[in-house]
C-alpha cells in the first residue's frame, strides 16, 4: 500500500497554484487530484513505519497545502469530508511524534503552525465528542519550544483568527473541553492533558510565570484570557484534580498530577493578583475553590502542593476581603464546605493554621458587611471598598 501512497501523492502532478483553474482543469489533472486526494483519505489506516516520516512528509504536506488552499473550489467531497482537512492533518502529524527527525521536520516546515491554528480552532467548535488521541497529538506540538518562537506563534495566531485575543478564546475554550463539567467526574487523561496548555500560556506572556516573570504587569494574552472568563474553567480545573488526587493511583502519575494543580492554581493566583477586575475573585469562590483547598489539604503526601494552596488564604485572599463583591461570594463558598473543614484531617494540615486566621478575618469582614451594607439593592458603582466605612 505505502508504493501506490507514493505514486498518488507524486509532487510534480500538483498544478500550479498561480495558474490553477478548477473550472478548466485537464482530465490528466483531475485524475491525479482524485488519486492524491484518495490517499489522504487513507492516512489513517496506513501503518506507517515512525522513520517513514522524513520521507512521506514532503510529499503529504504538498498535497495537503494543496487541497487546503483550494478547498472551496474543487469540485471533490472535501467539504464533506467528517472533519476538517487541518484536523485530520494534525492526527497524522502527530503520529511522528515518536521520531525525532520526522517531528523536528514537521515543527520546521513553514505554514505548518498556521495549520496547527486552524485545526486548534475547529477542535474547539466541534460538537462530536472530545477525542483524546487528537488531543494528545495537539498537546505535543503546542508544548514544544518551537511552538513560541516568533514566526511560529505568529503563524499559529494567523490560523486561530489573526489576534492574540482570539488565540486566548480559543485556549479557554480548550480549557473548558478538557475540565469535566460534572463534580462527579474523576477524568486523569482530562487534567493530565491540562500541562501543556498551562505551559504553552506562560511561554507567550512571561508575566504569567511569577519565576520570571513577578514584577511584569499582565501582559495581552493574560489579559484576554481573563476577558475569556478562564478564572471558573481554571477553578473548576483544580476541583477535578483534586477528585483525581483523592481517588488515588500509581503514585508517579499522582504527582505528576499534584504538579498540574499546582501549575494551575500558580497561573489563577498570578492572573488575580495582577488584574484590576473585582470580579474575577469572586467567579473563583463562586467556582469551588475554597472546596479545591479544604479537598487538598487532607489528602496525604502532596505538602509542596498543599503548601502552595495555604497561601491563597494567608495573602492572597485576605487582601481582597474589603471587597463588596469578594464577600458577597464569599459567605456561601464558606457554607459550601462547613463539613469538608469540620474534620481531624483538615486540622492536622498545613493549611489549618493559616484558615484559621483567613475565616477569623472573613467572619469580621462579612459582619461590617451586613451591618454597614445591608440594602441588598444598593450599587456597587458607588463604591466596591467597605474600607470607606472604617
Amino acid at each position: 500500500m505505502i508504493p501506490a501512497f507514493y505514486f498518488n501523492l507524486d509532487p510534480n502532478d500538483i498544478p500550479d497554484e498561480n495558474g490553477f483553474d478548477p473550472e478548466t482543469m485537464s482530465p490528466a489533472t483531475e485524475s491525479a487530484i482524485e488519486r492524491a486526494w484518495s490517499s489522504i483519505q487513507s492516512l489513517y489506516i496506513i501503518d506507517f513505519p515512525l522513520g517513514i516520516g522524513t520521507d512521506a512528509w514532503p510529499r503529504v504536506w504538498q498535497w495537503v497545502r494543496f487541497f487546503h488552499l483550494f478547498r472551496d473550489h474543487l469540485k471533490m467531497p472535501i467539504r464533506l469530508a467528517k472533519s476538517p482537512l487541518s484536523v485530520d492533518f494534525l492526527m497524522f502529524s502527530g503520529r511522528f511524534r515518536d521520531n525525532q527527525a520526522s517531528y523536528t521536520l514537521i515543527k520546521s516546515t513553514p505554514a505548518f503552525w498556521s495549520m496547527l491554528g486552524e485545526a486548534w480552532l475547529h477542535i474547539t467548535q466541534s460538537v462530536d465528542p472530545p477525542n483524546g488521541v487528537l488531543f494528545a497529538d495537539l498537546s505535543g506540538f503546542i508544548q514544544a519550544p518551537e511552538a513560541v518562537e516568533p514566526d511560529n506563534l505568529a503563524e499559529m495566531i494567523e490560523g486561530v483568527g489573526g489576534t492574540i485575543h482570539e488565540l486566548a478564546r480559543v485556549a479557554t475554550l480548550y480549557l473548558a473541553l478538557l475540565v469535566p463539567r460534572s463534580p462527579d467526574v474523576v477524568d486523569f487523561i482530562a487534567m493530565h492533558l491540562l500541562g501543556p496548555v498551562l505551559k504553552f500560556s506562560k511561554a507567550i506572556d512571561p508575566s504569567l510565570d511569577n519565576m520570571k516573570g513577578p514584577a511584569l504587569p499582565l501582559g495581552a494574552y493574560g489579559i484576554a484570557l481573563l476577558s475569556e472568563n478562564v478564572v471558573p474553567i481554571l477553578t473548576n480545573g483544580l476541583c477535578a484534580g483534586m477528585r483525581v488526587l483523592a481517588q488515588g493511583g500509581d503514585p508517579v502519575k499522582m504527582d505528576y498530577i499534584a504538579g498540574i494543580l499546582w501549575e494551575t492554581s500558580n497561573l489563577l493566583k498570578v492572573m488575580l493578583v495582577k488584574s484590576s477586575a473585582v470580579q474575577d475573585v469572586p467567579m473563583a469562590l463562586k467556582s469551588g475553590l475554597l472546596r479545591a483547598i479544604a479537598t487538598c489539604a487532607q489528602i496525604p503526601g502532596f505538602s509542596p502542593l498543599q503548601q502552595h494552596l495555604a497561601h491563597w488564604v494567608h495573602i492572597v485572599l485576605p487582601v481582597n476581603l474589603v471587597f463588596h463583591g469578594v464577600l458577597r461570594a464569599l459567605g456561601p463558598a464558606l457554607e459550601d464546605i462547613v463539613g469538608l473543614v469540620d474534620t481531624n484531617a483538615f486540622r492536622r494540615s498545613v493549611v489549618y493554621e493559616k484558615w484559621i486566621a483567613f475565616k477569623s478575618l472573613a467572619q469580621e469582614r462579612l459582619q461590617i458587611l451586613e451591618s454597614r451594607f445591608f440594602d441588598e439593592t444598593r450599587s456597587l458603582r458607588v463604591c466596591d471598598n467597605i474600607q470607606v466605612v472604617f
